[in-house]
Order: structure tokens, then C-alpha cells, then sequence
């Protein structure tokens, strides 16, 4: 497959839209960890904003005659601007959006500038919900590339209308991107001092950069990939008999030392104290790795050092890690530093990556980049699960659960999922569907059954709950359907509160004016939520199934869940207990007087062609 390019290097979005779907899926360059670290070097993430990335927008405006450029910093769940002209409110105050607005994620990945004269209709980008909330309807970004190679975002022009850019707009455009790049790496160099002041080894942060690169080395070649992490034994002695003079004599002469010992393309680093760090570049395996952790012992305790004078006999201990896949430095580091603390403990001095923390790294790697597609290739769907009125044993509603069948992982639980859908930005066009499609499956119930007056909960995400259009869009979709919003309850967590209460707050009596009711889901696990019940517009409480299973053998559970039905009943609120899985939990909770559940003993999650069914036969 060959993806064109005009004279100028320049890719369009139509394009990179022709890339076959295995191609798409990918792991996408978004989410490389060598290219994460090297975009927190620039320390502009959460710094204060720096007007001569504004000043560069402010020339691009003017020059192309667009109502907005973007420097945009591409992180992995969400772009950030460093400079902006134009955004419109709230966004501009944010300085960020999730990724589910962002065109210039495509800029990173495929490393090319990405220029788009009409967005609607080019299918890399039209379900982009930039087009809708930001009005973004041509596009054209330039890539902003390191000096190692990494492109931590993309300058940007948009326009509010297609267009056609020219030559003349895209040579303007990359010029300006040049000037930022420059500007983004004299940041990141001005951050990192590279190099430790009293050894001059370099330091932990560009240590860590040689490891990244070994890494990803080993991991396509099927290589080895080692740390060694050496420290001094007794080295607080030696600075108490000689001094810290003494002592940095000591710390000089081991790096010295180590320095002369290394083999080619291998580094060593000091991490502070009397820890340093070699990077085995060459290690044909563990055993390999062994031996040159024995070689480095020998260079650094087989003589004295002398220290004004005096001969200072030298003992070193090593740890060693190895990887032959590819991990994130950090953890290969720590495993080393793990290592030499076992071995001075009198434990094995080496010190492995744990295999299956790495698998996990690696499946939420590419959950993160699969989720983004799955509701297009089919793989999602929803299932629901009854909320029963526990006197009547009748249903009074349901809950909407989101499912995803990957096609070579499996059923993935929610838990491993939604979390990467939340690092990706795709949760926010996911939530959408979700509440498209299970409205329009209640609606088919209550208007069979309209007797029975049969509400949904959705679950939402603080990431849904913090976008500028959310009422709006939860607005336009009951309206679409012509659906009552008496019939929504919008299920939220402690964490969405926590996450930004004032902006949740207007955010919630906007939906609450339109008539939709919230629950607060997993209640009594966190440590403020007694005062969220008076703080937001909450109608319902959902007792944690932690509290519920824990009923029927500790005394104080079932007195937490007495006090919390007793505290919600007062409110006026609804409480509804989550996870009955007993009988004796169940006649334990009817005889508190709690009116509503949900568990496995009284319905189990199904899927909407079930519930039909188990609706037709009560």
C-alpha cells in the first residue's frame, strides 16, 4: 500500500484514510513511551503558558487569514496547547481538549503534515468531534520534530470553512513549525541538566533516554536489553571517616573507573548517593550480563583509592536487570535498583522484569489503540442489567452495561477497558452511543409496556462530564428519539465529582433543568461522598456491592447499610443495593426497608433481545 504525497512531502487526510483497516490498527505512534517521556522533558505540559508560541499562532492568523492556529502537544490522552489564537471558549481557558477533538493526533502518527481542505467529508477525520464542537472545517498541520526523531505535536491553522490551502499557506505553516520545534527543544534542554555536577556522568533523565533506545532495540531484534545498578558497600562510613570531601573523592573515582571499564555504545550514570547505573548495550543475554556486572566489580574494588594520602580499600555491590521485550525504561531501571537492594540484603544480585507486569503494560498498550475502532468493526455492544423493586420483585428499570468482544483478546471487563477508552479520548463519541442506543432500546419497552414506567441509568465518565457540549448533546439525543428525560438517570462516581466539582455542578443543573435524574454510583467508598449528597443535584444512592457481601458476616457492615438507608431516606433520596447475590442478603436488605437492588440473584446483565423477552413473561 502506498500512501501519496505531492512535492513537498505533504499527506493528505483522504490519503491516510486509505490505509487498510489491519494498518489502522496499529499501535499508534500517540502512545510510544520513548516519545511520552521526551514531550514531559519539555516541562510545558502543566507550565504556564509561554507567549512566544502565541506570538507564532498570532503571525500564522494573520498570515493565512484563519480564525485559529494551534501549537498543539499531542499526550496520550489528550492534546495540550502550549500556544493558541482563536480557540473558543471553554477551550481556550482549558488549554486542552481529549483526543476525541484532535486532528493533530494524526499529524503524530504517521510523522507527515496532514492537510485537509474539507473536514466533513474526509474520512480520516469526519466523525472528529473537532469538526462539531471546536467548527473546525479545513485543516492544515505541520509536524513539530525533535532533534532524536520524536514529533511531540503539530502547528496548526483552522479555518471555519474548506479551503483550499495553497503552497504559499503550507510553506508559511512549516517555517513556523521549524520556529517552534526550536523553541520546544530549547525548552526541554533549559529543563534537563543532562549531566551530574560532581561526577559528570550523565544523570538519571538522559540515562534514561540511552535505555529507551536500547530497549526498543532489543524488542525488535529479540536481543537483550541490560542495567546494572552498582552501589558502594558502607559508603556511609567512608564519608564519616573521610568527610564529604573524602567521600566525593571516592564517588569521582568509582565513576572514573566504571567509565574506563565500559564497553562500546555501553553508559553509566550516577542516580545519587553512591548508586550509579551502567547500561549493558552489548549483552548477548543474562549470563553475558552477569559477567560483565563481575568484570565492572573487579575494575572498580580491585585497588585502593587514594584520598589525600591515604588508600581507601573499595567494595561495590551489583544488581542486574534484563529484558528481551520491550518494557518502559523506568521499569527496567527500578528492577536493577531492586536488585542491588536484594543483593545487599544477601538476596541474588539479579533482579528480573516480571514477565507478566510487562504483558499487562502491553495489553492496556493496545486496548488503548483498539478501542478507538471497535464500535465501527462491530465488537461493542450493551447489555442490561434489571434495577427490581425488592417488595414486588418487578423490574423498574434498567442499567446500561458497555461490552466489548475483541476479536483476538476476548470479552475485555470494563474495568481494563473504559479506563484506556479514558486515556484515548474515544470514551467521549463511546458514551454517545451508548446513550443513543440505550434510549432507543427503552423506549421499545416503554412503549409496549408503558405501564410500567421503565427508567435507564448510563454510567458516565468525568471526561463526558467535563465536555462544553455535554447537555446539549444529551438534549438533542432525547429529543431526537422523543424520549421523556424523566425516564434518564445519568449514573456518576466520586471520581467524576473530584475530578472538577464546579464545572460538574453546572454541568449537571443544566441536565437537571431538562428533568434527568443522577445517581451516585459505588457510594461509601470514598472518603468526601457524604457531602455530595447535598452539594449536587444526586436523586439516587447505590449502596457498594462491597458492603453488601459483607453483610452477612461482619456486624458493622450491616449497620453501615441501616445508617446509609436511614441517611437517604431522610434526604428523600432513593438508595438502590448493589450486587445481591444471596437470599440472606436479600431478606436482610427487604427488612431494613431498602426498596430497590441489583445482583446476579435477581437478574443478571443481558442483552436487549433477553430482557424483551424476561419483560414479556413477568
Amino acid at each position: 500500500m502506498t500512501i501519496r504525497a505531492d512535492s513537498d512531502g505533504v499527506v493528505t487526510g483522504r490519503a491516510l484514510a486509505g490505509r487498510e483497516p489491519s494498518e489502522q490498527r496499529k499501535p499508534a505512534a500517540v502512545f510510544d513511551g520513548e516519545r511520552l517521556a521526551a514531550l514531559r522533558d519539555t516541562a510545558l505540559l502543566e507550565g504556564e503558558p509561554d507567549d512566544a508560541f502565541a506570538r507564532l499562532n498570532r503571525i500564522a492568523v494573520e498570515l493565512l487569514g484563519v480564525p485559529v492556529s494551534l501549537v498543539s502537544l499531542v499526550d496520550e490522552d489528550r492534546q495540550f496547547f502550549a500556544g493558541q489564537v482563536g480557540l473558543p471558549e471553554p477551550w481556550a481557558s482549558f488549554r486542552e481538549t481529549p483526543l476525541s477533538h484532535s486532528f493533530c493526533q494524526h499529524v503524530v502518527n504517521s510523522g507527515e503534515p496532514l492537510v485537509i481542505d474539507d473536514a466533513r467529508s474526509d474520512p480520516l477525520v469526519s466523525g472528529n468531534l473537532a469538526i462539531r464542537d471546536l467548527g473546525v472545517a479545513a485543516y492544515a498541520g505541520m509536524p513539530l520534530r525533535m532533534r532524536d526523531g520524536n514529533v511531540l505535536g503539530s502547528f496548526c491553522a483552522i479555518d471555519a470553512s474548506p479551503r483550499h490551502w495553497s503552497e504559499r499557506d503550507l510553506r508559511i505553516l512549516g517555517d513556523l513549525a521549524s520556529t517552534a520545534a526550536d523553541l520546544i527543544e530549547l525548552h526541554r534542554v533549559q529543563r534537563l541538566p543532562l549531566h551530574d555536577p560532581l561526577t559528570g556522568l550523565p544523570d538519571r533523565a538522559l540515562f534514561a533516554e540511552l535505555v529507551a533506545q536500547s530497549v526498543m532495540r532489543a524488542g525488535r531484534s529479540g536481543e537483550c536489553a541490560a542495567v546494572l545498578a552498582l552501589g558502594i558497600d558502607g559508603f556511609r562510613l567512608i564519608n564519616e571517616a573521610l568527610g564529604h570531601t573524602g567521600g566525593d573523592k571516592v564517588l569521582v573515582s568509582v565513576g572514573q573507573r566504571l567509565t574506563a571499564a565500559l564497553r562500546g555504545g555501553d553508559a553509566v550514570c550516577r542516580v545519587g548517593g553512591d548508586e550509579f547505573l551502567v547500561l549493558c548495550e552489548s549483552a548477548r543475554d543474562e549470563a553475558d550480563a552477569l559477567a560483565v556486572a563481575g568484570r565492572l566489580r573487579e575494575a572498580v574494588t580491585v585497588d585502593p583509592i587514594d584520598v589525600e594520602g591515604r588508600d581507601q580499600p573499595i567494595a561495590a555491590t551489583i544488581g542486574v536487570a534484563c529484558t528481551t521485550s520491550q518494557v518502559e525504561p523506568a521499569e527496567l531501571i527500578d528492577a536493577a535498583l531492586v536488585g542491588l537492594h536484594q543483593a545487599k540484603a544477601g538476596a541474588h544480585a539479579c533482579e528480573r522484569v516480571d514477565p507478566a507486569r510487562r504483558a499487562r503494560a502491553d495489553k492496556r498498550l493496545r486496548l488503548r489503540s483498539d478501542i478507538a475502532g471497535a464500535h465501527e468493526r462491530g465488537e461493542l455492544h450493551l447489555a442490561y442489567q434489571p434495577i427490581m423493586q425488592l417488595s414486588t420483585g418487578q423490574p423498574t428499570g434498567v442499567e446500561a452495561l458497555l461490552r466489548w468482544q475483541h476479536p483476538d483478546l476476548g470479552l475485555i471487563p470494563p474495568n481494563e477497558f473504559i479506563p484506556a477508552a479514558e486515556k484515548s479520548g474515544a470514551v467521549v463519541a463511546l458514551g454517545e452511543w451508548v446513550l443513543r442506543q440505550a434510549c432507543s432500546d427503552l423506549l421499545i419497552w416503554r412503549r409496549r409496556w408503558p405501564e410500567r414506567n421503565l427508567t435507564v441509568a448510563v454510567n458516565v465518565a468525568p471526561v463526558q462530564m467535563g465536555t462544553a457540549n455535554f447537555v446539549d448533546v444529551v438534549s438533542s439525543t432525547l429529543d431526537d428519539l422523543g424520549m421523556s428525560p424523566s425516564a434518564l438517570t445519568l449514573e456518576i462516581t466520586e471520581r467524576t465529582l473530584l475530578h472538577d466539582g464546579e464545572n460538574h455542578h453546572r454541568t449537571m443543573d443544566g441536565l437537571r433543568a431538562l428533568g434527568i435524574r443522577f445517581a451516585l454510583d459505588d457510594f461509601g467508598t470514598g472518603y468526601s461522598a457524604l457531602s455530595y449528597l447535598t452539594r449536587f443535584p444526586i436523586d439516587t444512592v447505590k449502596i457498594d456491592r462491597t458492603f453488601v457481601d459483607a453483610m452477612t458476616t461482619d456486624p458493622r457492615a450491616t449497620r453501615l447499610v441501616e445508617g446509609i438507608l436511614a441517611m437517604t431516606s431522610g434526604l428523600g433520596l432513593q438508595a438502590v443495593a448493589e450486587g445481591i447475590e444471596s437470599k440472606e442478603q436479600l431478606d436482610a436488605l427487604t427488612g431494613m426497608g431498602c426498596q430497590f437492588g441489583q445482583g446476579y440473584l435477581l437478574g443478571r446483565p443481558a442483552s436487549a433481545t433477553a430482557i424483551t423477552e424476561q419483560l414479556a413473561r413477568n
